[in-house]
C-alpha cells in the first residue's frame, strides 16, 4: 500500500487522468444501464415491437464486440487521449438523438454505432489506464470497473422520476 501511494505521490498528473479515465467508466456503465431503465418508455415513443426493441439491444452488443477489436488494431503509439475525446464527442452526438428517431433502420443503424463506440472507448480506456502506470495497474483498472459498477447502479435511480407512469 504505501508503495502505491509513493506512485500515486510521484505521478499526481497521471492520477488526474486516471480519475478522468473512471468517469467514462462510470458513463458508460450509466449508458448501458439506461436502455434497461428506459426501455419500455423508448419502445413506447417509437411504437416498436418488442421484436424491435431485442433487435436493437442485439445489434448494439455487436457493435459493442466490433468496436472492441477495432481499439485493438489501434497502433500502440497513438494518442489515446485525442482518440477518447472524439469517441466520447461522438458518442453524446448519437445517444442524444435516439430519443427523435423515427425509422426503424435508423434506429438500428444508431444502435450499432453507439455499441461499436462504446466498445471502443470501454477498451482505449483500460488501454490508457494501463500505459499510466507501472506497478499499479491492477490497482487502478479495478478503480474503473468500480466506477462502471457506480455508472450501473446510479442510471435507473436518477431515470426513474422522468419514466412514464404507464406504459401501454
Amino acid at each position: 500500500m504505501a508503495s502505491l501511494l509513493e506512485e500515486i505521490k510521484n505521478k499526481k498528473i497521471n492520477f488526474l487522468k486516471t480519475l478522468f479515465a473512471c468517469l467514462i467508466f462510470f458513463s458508460e456503465g450509466f449508458i448501458e444501464s439506461m436502455y434497461g431503465a428506459t426501455l419500455l418508455d423508448l419502445k413506447g415513443l417509437l411504437g416498436a415491437s418488442v421484436y424491435v426493441m431485442s433487435n436493437f439491444l442485439s445489434l448494439r452488443a455487436i457493435g459493442f464486440i466490433i468496436g472492441c477489436i477495432v481499439c485493438g488494431f489501434v497502433p500502440k503509439d497513438s494518442n489515446k487521449e485525442v482518440q477518447l475525446l472524439i469517441a466520447i464527442l461522438a458518442q453524446a452526438t448519437f445517444l442524444s438523438v435516439i430519443p427523435y428517431i423515427r425509422n426503424f433502420w435508423i434506429f438500428y443503424m444508431t444502435a450499432a454505432f453507439v455499441g461499436f463506440i462504446l466498445g471502443f472507448v470501454e477498451t482505449c480506456v483500460n488501454i490508457y489506464i494501463a500505459s499510466l502506470w507501472s506497478d499499479a495497474t491492477k490497482m487502478f483498472l479495478q478503480l474503473g470497473a468500480t466506477f462502471y459498477g457506480l455508472g450501473l447502479g446510479s442510471a435507473p435511480i436518477i431515470a426513474e422520476p422522468f419514466l412514464s407512469e404507464e406504459i401501454d
